[in-house]
Order: C-alpha cells, then structure tokens, then sequence
C-alpha cells in the first residue's frame, strides 16, 4: 500500500485565477449604521410633505430601531415601517435601504422582487447606491431575469455618478465581458477610479491584474505594492496575497515570518483560506515552530468554516497519524467533507479511499465517480496518479472511469477497462472542465 504524504499546500491567490472571482458583493456599503449626511430627496408629489428635518428625524429613529443602537431596543419591523414613511415622502436613502432589507430578509419577508422595485424608485430618482444594487440584481438575477447588459448600464449610471462600488463593478464587468466587450484597459482605468477614492476592492483587484499581466505586463512587484495599499485599507484577502508573496517570494525576497505575520492579519480580518495557511506554516515548522497540536487546531477551525482544502488536510493528519492516533475512518469522513466542498485533492483522496477500502467499504464503482471528479475539478494529483498508475485500480474501476468519460463525450472506443493512450488522452481533455 502506498503512503499518501501529506503535502504542504498553502492556500494561494496564485491559484485563483481572475480578479472577479475573487470578489465578494455586499450591498449595503454606505447603507447602514448612522445616517447619512447627503440624503437626496426628490422634488416630487408625495402623499406626505414632511420637511427635511422631519425626515432625518425618521431615518434617526428608523436606524437606532434598525441596529439596537443609541438606548434603543432593537425593533428592524418597527424600523422598516418608519423607512417606508421616509420612503413614500420621497427620501432615496429610505427607498434603498427598504430594498436592503426586502433583499436580506431582514425586519421584512425576503423578497428580491420587491427589493429591485425600491432600488428602482431610488436609483431613477438618482441615488448612486442604489443604481449599483440594482446592478447586482441583474448581474446575479435576483429578483428579475438576469441581465448583463443592464447590470453595466446601471453599474455605469453609479459610477458616473462617482460611487466606487459602482465603479468597481463596471470595471468587474468589463474584466470579464459581461454585458459589455471584454476590455482590460477599460477595467483597470475604473479600478484605478475607485482606487482613488480609497475602495480596497479595487487596489486589490489592480493588484491581481498586475500579478497575472492583464491590462499589462506582469509586475509582481507593482501587485504586492496594491496589496499593501488595500491591506491597509482592511481587505483581508490582499492580506491574505501578501502571505502568498512573501511565502512563495513573487515580487520580494522570500520571508516566512512575515508570512505568517500576513495570515495572522488575515485570519483577524475574517479571512477563512488563511486559516488553512497558518494550519499549514504549523504543520511543517515554517516561519514558526513545527507544532502539529496547533496545526490540528487550525485545520479544525477551517473545517468549520467550510473551506475545502483545511477540511482534506485535517483528513490528512487523521489518514497519516501525525499528531493524532492514526484513524481511517475520520480521514475518510473529512475526505468527504472536502469533496462535498469540491476541494479537488480532498476528492481525490475520497476516491483513493474506496478503491483501497481505507475508512469506508471498498467500492470500485463509487471509488471511479469521485476519481472522474476530482479529475474534472482540476486535480493535478489525481490526473498524474491515474496516469502513472500509481494505485493498482480494478477492471471495474476502470471499466466506469471509461463510461463516465465516454458519456461526457472525451472517450470514444470500446469500454475495455484498459488504460491506455486514448483512454489518458481522454482524462486529459476531461480535466478542469468543472462540474455542475
């Protein structure tokens, strides 16, 4: 039987690809907590003329209910009934901010449709936030069809109008080619733009685009320099990249120390793959002292929060006995975990444990479905062990691996159970193609 090592595998931005895949969306930047100071409200015929101070008087009272803030018991029903008074005498920050709530469910019933409709009033009487979530509900087809084309048009609307998530959005839209022509420039210019009004979103994205040469040439360099910019400005996966660099020494000299001081300041700004790379410097004893009860802990820690690759590794601990009693059962239960994440090498090694019977039963049908898998989620590991043969592998193994890819289209001979050329050729061409 051969000893499946555990490898040191700390989670990398290197990994991920694009800039828009690495952002996350949220809706209610500028849009909770205490008022706002440049509240628009429309010259229109409302069923209530309140004046402007009566107004901010009822978002006052409206926000303390919303947060529980100011000696105020926490009421978001009452709070939603007080914006909707705002809201209906013409006030756009009380429109948009009823669509956050219809939106998250929260002091109101979900409701997407419901919440495009009050991003709507507010973003056609001009409130430059609630263009840009009104963007978002067509670029995710929340609440209406989704539409690329107007999730641009409003991102843009949003951004003219100077708000920088609305700019980041565009310039997302424009990295990818969504609803507009792909066009690197054009998204770089508009990162630039809200990186100018201090959005860490946006210094991290230009830092990843200089990291893969896009819009430009590669400049490592240049991309740790945007990290910094928007660690400091509280990002936490640019704190999370700046581990990467100084771990990998892409764009400065290789530092481990510093690191791991990088995934601490991650991991304390909320950063879950970041857990997993401290679990990892513990584990084999770089930047810090090998402490495989620290690693235990940290791997568990990523665990619980979802993140697929801490999952597979703290099946690793258990599969390979370090610092831990040795348990097959355990290692294969956290494989799965991993897999149903669609960690790729946690997929493969839940293959690896029904084919060999470690953990689970043996089973050489189900060991062939999670192999195909891991395969197609991109698992390096598992395409180069199938090809080299690196586990002995049944007749039926082999048998299924060739139906599964004869039904996707890869595979077009005989279903054999041999493992030859065309069979490996096939493997390849089925390779990181995803899963539904």
């Amino acid at each position: 039987m051969l000893k499946r090592a555990l490898v040191l595998m700390v989670v990398a931005a290197l990994s991920t690809g694009t800039a828009l895949a690495q952002k996350k969306s949220d809706k209610n930047i500028n849009n909770s907590g205490a008022v706002t100071t440049t509240t628009t409200t429309p010259t229109i015929d409302t069923p209530s003329q309140l004046s402007e101070d009566d107004i901010q008087a009822l978002l006052t009272e409206a926000y303390d209910l919303f947060d529980g803030a100011n000696g105020v018991t926490q009421d978001q029903a009452k709070a939603a009934e007080i914006f909707l008074k705002a809201a209906e005498a013409g006030n756009t920050e009380a429109m948009n901010k009823l669509g956050l709530m219809y939106d998250a469910g929260t002091g109101v019933d979900l409701d997407d449709v419901t919440a495009v409709e009050w991003y709507t009033k507010a973003a056609e009487a001009g409130n430059a936030v609630a263009m840009s979530n009104l963007g978002q509900m067509y670029l995710y087809g929340e609440g209406v069809d989704l539409d690329y084309e107007k999730s641009t048009e409003w991102f843009q609307k949003s951004a003219d109008e100077g708000h920088p998530p609305g700019m980041v959005f565009l310039g997302d839209n424009y990295y990818s080619g969504l609803g507009v022509e792909q066009n690197y420039e054009t998204a770089l210019e508009w990162y630039h733009k809200a990186a100018d009004e201090g959005n860490a979103l946006a210094m991290l994205s230009i830092g990843i685009m200089h990291f893969y040469g896009e819009g430009g040439p590669v400049d490592e360099a240049a991309a740790n320099e945007w990290y910094a910019m928007s660690a400091d400005a509280g990002n936490a996966q640019a704190m999370r990249n700046l581990g990467d660099s100084y771990y990998y020494g892409t764009g400065v000299d290789k530092n481990l120390e510093t690191a791991f001081e990088w995934y601490s300041k991650a991991v304390d700004a909320g950063d879950v793959p970041s857990i997993t790379s401290l679990g990892s410097l513990y584990y084999s004893g770089e930047g810090v002292d090998q402490d495989y009860d620290k690693a235990l802990q940290y791997y568990e820690q990523a665990a619980a929060a979802s993140d697929g690759k801490g999952t597979h590794l703290l099946g690793l601990m258990y599969y390979n006995g370090n610092g831990v009693e040795k348990d097959f059962e355990k290692a294969a239960s956290y494989f799965q975990a991993s897999a149903d994440l669609n960690y790729p090498n946690g997929t493969w090694d839940l293959a690896l444990s029904y084919l060999l019977g470690e953990g689970v039963d043996k089973d050489e049908i189900t060991a062939a479905d999670w192999a195909y898998r891991a395969v197609k989620l991109g698992s390096q590991l598992a395409l180069d062990d199938l090809e080299a043969g690196k586990y002995r592998t049944t007749t039926g193994f082999r048998k299924h691996l060739q139906e599964l890819l004869k039904a996707d289209g890869y595979f077009s001979s005989s279903i054999d159970g041999s493992f030859g050329p065309k069979t490996k050729d096939a493997l390849k061409a089925a390779f990181n193609t995803g899963v539904s």
